[in-house]
């Protein structure tokens, strides 16, 4: 994130350090899933505005706050007479194609699918996985499983960017309590 917040800073001092300068074109790159024109729709960076901080700034927390970018750029790529085309750079979050559940003995896969309640073909961050994690942590605990644990792999298809999560369950050892 700070490498970001640099190259925005080195951004706003080369576009400000001259003259006033208008947007004439937005170009997108880095898109997979979300179309050229929606990224320039959230981005809400339209064409004939004066290029301020304020601007590019918005832009980019626009672009943040759709959750669906694991990195935004906004980057002066050529500048004439009648203003200035902005280039958009964006990496997609990869898309949740599949959840795959193992080691499951004493909870079934229908219940923990449940509680995990997550629709398949959305983006999806490291976040979103460690709280499906807790999820299926703390249904496991709820049951009375306390020591169970619960890894994960991501598999990622890079000419698709679609996942694959597969969630390993050691629901630990057996254990009786006598009095």
């Amino acid at each position: 994130m700070p490498s970001i917040l640099v190259r925005i800073f080195y951004i706003f001092l080369f576009l400000f350090s001259s003259h006033i300068l208008f947007t004439q074109q937005r170009e997108v790159e880095g898109n997979r899933f979300t179309s050229k024109e929606e990224v320039k729709a959230i981005s809400n960076m339209r064409s004939g505005i004066v290029l301020t901080a304020d601007v590019l700034n918005k832009s980019v927390k626009n672009l943040w706050s759709k959750k669906l970018f694991s990195e935004v750029e906004v980057l002066q790529v050529a500048e004439n007479s009648l203003g200035t085309t902005v280039k958009i750079i964006v990496k997609e979050l990869p898309r949740l194609r599949t959840i795959i559940i193992n080691g499951n003995e004493n909870i079934s896969e229908e219940e923990i699918r449940k509680t995990i309640d997550i629709p398949m073909d959305i983006s999806v961050s490291e976040n979103e996985i460690y709280q499906i994690k807790k999820k299926i942590k703390k249904l496991y605990e709820k049951e009375g499983l306390a020591f169970a644990s619960v890894d994960h792999r991501e598999v990622i298809n890079d000419s698709t960017g679609f996942m694959v999560v597969t969630f390993t369950i050691n629901e630990g050892p057996d254990f009786t309590v006598t009095s």
